[in-house]
């Protein structure tokens, strides 16, 4: 049996995109009056103006990009606007004590810190005692509204290449951060889309 070649995650999903455009891609909220939600092509469209706002502000591939930032709908089309533009995707959750945020920080460097405006007071109050030279970008400001180009970023990723950075507690109490690539997400896809598959078909027997 031939296997199907590995494609980045940001690729799989650009190919849904254009397959799936009017498709939901993404629910917010349980209740239906509260409830948001973006199809396969406004979170394509979202996607890339974070990759493209990013760029535009000197933001490299391989470059650490911390997301301060709690609502979903910004935290995934963040997530693969930064793989593909290929910086890392870090995510830190404004829940968390400062001080956990502050030993976070100072491990990464991050170059950039992207934050909301709900979130930009108590990042200011996780960065105020320690020394790291970044960029933050609210993507709540007019600039990046204004500026945020919402066309297909260019840019050819290495399956090798590690794409995100994720915290735990670790053992001693302490955040310890584990790293993961794209071919380890696009593994990952492939066997969750096997197993619905597999699901599937016993479903029908």
């Amino acid at each position: 049996m031939n296997q199907i070649p590995y494609l980045p995650v940001e690729q799989q999903f650009q190919r849904n995109a254009e397959l799936y455009g009017e498709r939901i891609a993404l629910i917010k909220g349980e209740v239906s009056e509260d409830r948001v939600a973006y199809d396969y092509g406004s979170l394509n469209k979202k996607s890339n103006q974070y990759a493209n706002y990013l760029q535009l502000q000197n933001i490299k591939p391989g470059a650490a990009v911390a997301v301060f930032v709690t609502d979903p709908l910004e935290i995934i089309p963040a997530m693969i606007g930064l793989f593909k533009m290929g910086a890392i995707f870090i995510p830190l959750n404004p829940a968390d004590f400062p001080q956990r945020t502050r030993d976070v920080l100072q491990e990464i460097q991050p170059q950039c810190i992207i934050v909301d405006d709900d979130n930009l007071a108590p990042l200011n109050v996780a960065i105020e005692s320690i020394s790291i030279s970044n960029t933050i970008i609210n993507i709540c400001s007019a600039d990046f509204i204004k500026f945020a180009d919402d066309s297909q970023p260019q840019y050819n990723p290495d399956l090798d290449d590690i794409c995100y950075v994720y915290y735990s507690s670790g053992t001693t109490g302490k955040p310890k951060g584990i790293t993961g690539t794209r071919r380890g997400i696009s593994h990952f896809i492939r066997w969750e889309i096997e197993w619905a598959i597999n699901l599937r078909d016993l479903n029908k027997l």
